[in-house]
């Protein structure tokens, strides 16, 4: 059986999406019932890439990833999960304000870059944060 944390990614998971949801909400201000949609959005891919980048080995090995250069290795696997999820979060944020036409509540460039990097870092520092909370939780 693989040795792998299922509880620990999704609960850093919620966390980074709840935190995706409050730095962007300027941004959604005025979108109403679309607010929910990115903050469930963000929490589902948010624990998706803390459980790739907590059990890195598992994703390489079962997807077969190991004969790509950079992602063959944990930290590189750890550094793709956190560049895509915060890709990801702002992408997502892009087409929602676009395509509500909400543009107008758009953030700045550099405020965009400061959460998505803020994100990129929480997915990248899942593996350290996931054994204190799976001891606490009290398992896998």
């Amino acid at each position: 059986m693989a040795d792998y944390l299922l509880i620990a990614p999704l609960i850093i998971g919620a966390v980074v999406g709840i935190i995706e949801f409050f730095a962007f909400m300027r941004a959604l201000s005025g979108m109403g019932g679309k607010q929910i949609i990115f903050l469930i959005q963000a929490i589902l891919f948010g624990s998706l890439f803390a459980f790739c980048s907590v059990n890195a080995t598992y994703v390489i090995s079962r997807f077969g990833l190991s004969s790509i250069p950079l992602i063959n290795n944990v930290v590189g696997m750890q550094v793709a999960a956190g560049l895509l999820a915060a890709i990801f979060a702002v992408l997502v944020l892009f087409l929602m304000t676009t395509l509500s036409g909400m543009g107008s509540g758009m953030m700045t460039f550099k405020t965009e870059l400061l959460f998505s990097l803020v994100i990129a870092a929480l997915i990248f520092a899942a593996p350290y944060i996931a054994p204190v909370l799976s001891g606490i939780t009290g398992g896998r």
